[in-house]
């Protein structure tokens, strides 16, 4: 993520109190990167982060250009690299110490319950097993429910859950990189 703010625009700054101009990156500057690849009906494929990888290993493995990972990111929608980008195992844990206090007071303490609304079923049009879908309730909805309906989500499976989520990233076709660097140019000169 070293490149990461290397294409915002730079602008001039003044702290107060402090006399000379600071040269900055603006990353209040947003680059909206689906209305670009909208006009051109760009090419996504699914993929799926491995433990440590980052975005600039993504960008040199995709693209030959590890200062393309602010790509890798936008293109998923992850503004904020450090806290929405997928934690390696060792990360993960000591995230988990360092919010809960330990592995067993996360695990330990329950943050909601859930209810089942749907079963597995089979999309007729793909065939694909849809997976079943959940609600978040109160403890009285979740005590009338049945056992096989129902689950107690503790912190600790929630965070894993969320982490796991930020897995499945898109990546952006190659032949579509210039229009973005192209566009971002444009639009931050």
């Amino acid at each position: 993520m070293a490149h990461y703010f290397n294409p915002s625009p730079i602008i001039e700054y003044k702290l107060p109190g402090i006399s000379p101009l600071m040269i900055v990156n603006n990353i209040t500057a947003r680059f909206k990167i689906s209305a670009v690849l909208k006009t051109f009906g760009a090419i996504y494929y699914d993929y799926e982060v491995k433990d440590d990888e980052r975005p600039d290993i993504i960008a040199s493995k995709y693209y030959d250009n590890e200062t393309l990972d602010w790509v890798v990111l936008l293109v998923n929608e992850i503004h904020d690299p450090y806290y929405k980008w997928v934690m390696s195992y060792r990360k993960f844990q000591a995230y988990i110490i360092q919010k809960y206090g330990s592995i067993a007071s996360a695990q330990g303490t329950i943050r909601h319950y859930e209810k089942t609304i749907q079963e597995r079923s089979i999309d007729e049009l793909t065939g694909e097993t849809v997976v079943k879908r959940t609600l978040i309730v109160d403890s009285t909805t979740y005590s009338a429910t049945p056992s096989n309906m129902r689950r107690q989500v503790d912190c600790y499976t929630y965070e894993d859950e969320l982490n796991e989520s930020r897995r499945n990233i898109k990546i952006l076709d190659v032949k579509y990189i210039d229009i973005i660097i192209d566009a971002h140019r444009t639009i931050f000169k």
